[in-house]
């Protein structure tokens, strides 16, 4: 159900997506006032309306003050921007007067053939653990395996039955063991899933990882991972799939072994490529929390991704989030990929970012022929400098990374893929641009860095900040001008 001004939204958006279509893909702006006030803001939520409901969860979501609704949304004011090159529609939604953030939303018309709805054993389903929807996941991978030519991984001869060397047998529930390449437990080709999960923050007590006092004992049985609902879920998903091995970095990695998590993390690029599928428990800030969730079918589905830490280069990835379930199947560009890294900064250890992301800049390198620069590309350098972090995002208190690259933020960070030398002009050169390496590996860990930059200096002071639209009045070599900061 939608309420009547977003019907009237979506009808003054289809009117202007008919302009785009006559005008040959030709990008088509425009604005709409969506509320001016808070009550009716409230009244749609009321009536269930999915874009407002949509849009009150992405609220609630940045509000930690209980009284927040109260003392915040007295002057409640909400627009709607949008840019349009047929077929799709890329909506923004802003909140000028409150909250000063915006949403962003990608709408895109439903092909008859990938309906859900329309899938035989399918079913509207208020919990995505559900048999609906592993109906609907087998039906995806199935699709992905034998119908998209970019999923069917190509291996070289000397790969073509290459498995990692420890994986975690999920073939009784209640026999789950570690099997070792090394003692011929794993065979040549097998399939296997892979995990991609936030650690998050809990005591270390509870965390379980594989050591080398408990490897031996692993492989005549897991202990209980109850517990820890992201690996356990995991491993339903698995089965429910019909695979038989999975793969989890904390467990299938020896973590107190320098020598086996550098020599695990060089080759995680061919770990996840040639799964067969990767499981991405994108909702779960930690180990605990799991992949199943209740939700309301009432509600939009989000087509905004976050981060998909190591799926970036996956050939499908399943995902877990609190309110649906998805697949994306590999297509984005290799630049995007590399930039895609906001829940980096979720990383346990912020020393293993660059290394982390090595694999992802192994793999396009030779697409983007560019010389990598502590996770940057020399190519177009200067558009890549305009990354910010959130405001979580703070400069670690130790080094690692030079300040000029993301990966010196604890935090989430982002970029504006907008910025390219077809839209913007840089007012400043590169002169000189070295990274100093930990070891051999030029995508790696780096130890010490400078960057030497040629341009105009900036009179820039701040004045005050306007509450009602967040923007700052500053003076620029001595001219008034506003600022968002």
């Amino acid at each position: 159900m939608f309420c009547e001004t977003c019907v009237d939204l979506f009808r003054t958006i289809g009117e202007a997506q008919a302009k785009s279509r006559a005008m040959n893909g030709y990008k088509v702006p425009g604005k709409f006032t969506h509320r001016s006030t808070y009550d009716a803001f409230q009244k749609a939520l009321s009536i269930g309306c999915y874009m407002c409901k949509r849009l009150w969860m992405y609220i609630e979501s940045l509000c930690n003050d209980p009284d927040f609704v109260a003392k915040g949304f007295a002057a409640f004011e909400s627009f709607c921007r949008w840019s349009m090159k047929y077929p799709e529609v890329k909506i923004v939604f802003e909140f000028p007067k409150t909250i000063n953030v915006y949403e962003a939303d990608s709408i895109v018309p439903v092909d008859p053939s990938k309906n859900r709805l329309l899938l035989p054993g399918y079913y509207e389903t208020t919990n995505t653990g559900s048999d609906a929807c592993f109906t609907l996941a087998n039906n995806w991978l199935e699709t992905c395996l034998s119908s998209y030519r970019s999923c069917k991984r190509y291996r070289p001869s000397v790969l073509k039955e290459w498995t990692p060397n420890h994986l975690i047998c999920v073939k009784n529930m209640d026999a789950i063991v570690l099997c070792l390449h090394e003692t011929g437990k794993i065979s040549l080709g097998m399939k296997y899933a892979t995990l991609s999960h936030c650690w998050g923050k809990i005591p270390d007590a509870q965390r379980l990882l594989l050591m080398r006092d408990n490897i031996d004992s692993w492989t005549r049985g897991m202990p209980n991972l109850q517990s820890m609902k992201t690996f356990d879920h995991a491993i339903t998903i698995c089965q429910k799939l019909g695979l038989d091995y999975i793969w989890i970095d904390s467990l299938c990695i020896i973590q107190d072994s320098q020598d086996d998590w550098h020599q695990r993390a060089s080759l995680m690029d061919r770990v996840y490529k040639y799964s067969q599928c990767t499981i991405t428990a994108t909702a779960a800030e930690n180990d605990t929390v799991g992949c199943f969730f209740d939700r309301d079918v009432n509600i939009c589905l989000p087509s905004r991704v976050k981060f998909v830490q190591k799926s970036t280069y996956l050939p499908d990835a399943t995902k877990g989030p609190t309110s649906e379930s998805t697949y994306r199947p590999e297509g984005s560009k290799p630049m995007d990929l590399t930039f895609s890294i906001n829940s980096l900064g979720e990383l346990t250890k912020g020393s293993e970012k660059l290394v982390a992301i090595s694999t992802i800049a192994r793999e396009v390198q030779p697409l983007i022929r560019s010389r990598y620069l502590a996770g940057l590309w020399e190519v177009d350098l200067v558009f890549q400098l305009a990354w910010w972090s959130r405001r979580d995002g703070f400069p670690s208190t130790m080094y690692q990374a030079p300040s000029w690259s993301w990966a010196s933020i604890d935090g989430q960070v982002l970029f504006d893929n907008e910025l390219s030398p077809d839209l913007c002009y840089p007012l400043v050169e590169i002169l000189e641009a070295v990274t100093c390496l930990v070891g051999e590996d030029e995508c790696g860990q780096v130890q010490g860095s400078h960057l030497n930059l040629l341009g105009q200096m900036i009179d820039f002071e701040l004045l005050d900040e306007e509450e009602k639209s967040g923007r700052s009045k500053v003076l620029c070599n001595g001219e008034l001008n506003f600022a968002m900061i």
